[in-house]
């Protein structure tokens, strides 16, 4: 049973195809700051036509239309959102793996308030609803969710043929086998019912608002992290020893190995939460290992 919490503030979703330079700093899509960078960084603008943008811009309205959120295409400035980056690849944030997305993500499986998320439309194909998938599974980390056992579900690793869409099931989490989601922080995940308790429904969707970080409950944000490879799909990471998930884009055979990052704070340091991890989408085979 979900205990009731307060709604989300961050429940502008604002896409993003102009591409973005990012600072190193706490996750906050109105400072352009990420915790998923070590130094300055520019993600390219995503070349994409007119009908494709409209296509996958439909696609997030629809995947989304069950909860309370805005979606935009315009920059909402300083008020609370989330922004999906479409554009680039991982090696433009400074990561070595071939991700198709990444996003921070809570080891408590706690909502990233003003969380920067990213769809990198360089390696992923160019289909419309794939990018789409790819994006609200970033989303959904940052709300919270973790991957899952459910093929038809946008929070999963495993192979569906046809469009995804969150799911109303209790399912275990994980990538191929059974495990609690996120640092044990429930046993199973009910994609639903945890957006509508953190989102609310399309009655609660919230008006545009000038609110900036002194109103706001503020956030503990995750370490940097290492992306994991899936479709659409997700990585981990603790402090300095990271749990590396690597998966295949449209659910093929994926690997998990322990890796470190270079940059990985200590948790408890400032911008970090202890047990904190990321996730990410994957576009190619990895090597076998």
């Amino acid at each position: 049973m979900l205990v009731a919490i307060a709604l989300a503030l961050s429940r502008l979703i604002y896409l993003d195809r102009d591409g973005a330079t990012l600072q190193p700093g706490v996750n906050d899509s109105r400072a352009q700051t990420s915790s998923l960078v070590s130094h300055q960084v520019h993600v390219p603008a995503w070349s994409v036509s007119d009908t494709d943008w409209d296509a996958t811009v439909a696609c997030v309205r629809e995947v989304w239309s069950p909860f309370g959120v805005t979606i935009t295409e315009d920059d909402p400035g300083d008020v609370p959102h989330i922004e999906v980056v479409l554009g680039g690849k991982a090696a433009d944030l400074g990561m070595t793996v071939n991700a198709g997305g990444v996003s921070p993500f809570r080891g408590d499986c706690g909502v990233i308030e003003n969380s920067i998320v990213f769809a990198f439309t360089a390696v992923l194909p160019h289909v419309p609803r794939t990018i789409c998938e790819v994006a609200s599974q970033e989303l959904g980390h940052s709300f919270g969710l973790d991957h899952e056992l459910d093929a038809a579900d946008p929070m999963t690793y495993l192979a569906y043929h046809g469009p995804r869409a969150f799911q109303d099931e209790d399912v275990a989490c994980g990538e191929s086998v059974a495990r609690p989601c996120g640092n044990s922080c429930r046993p199973t995940q009910n994609s639903v019912q945890i957006l509508r308790s953190r989102l609310g429904t399309p009655d609660d969707v919230p008006q545009t608002r000038t609110e900036t970080s002194d109103h706001a409950t503020p956030a503990i944000e995750p370490d940097p992290v290492d992306p994991d490879l899936g479709e659409p799909a997700g990585c981990s990471t603790s402090g300095g020893s990271a749990s590396l998930a690597i998966g295949l884009l449209f659910g093929l055979p994926f690997r998990r190995a322990r890796g470190r990052r270079s940059r990985s704070r200590r948790p408890g340091s400032a911008g970090s939460e202890p047990g904190a991890r990321g996730s990410c989408a994957s576009s190619s085979r990895p090597s076998s290992g």
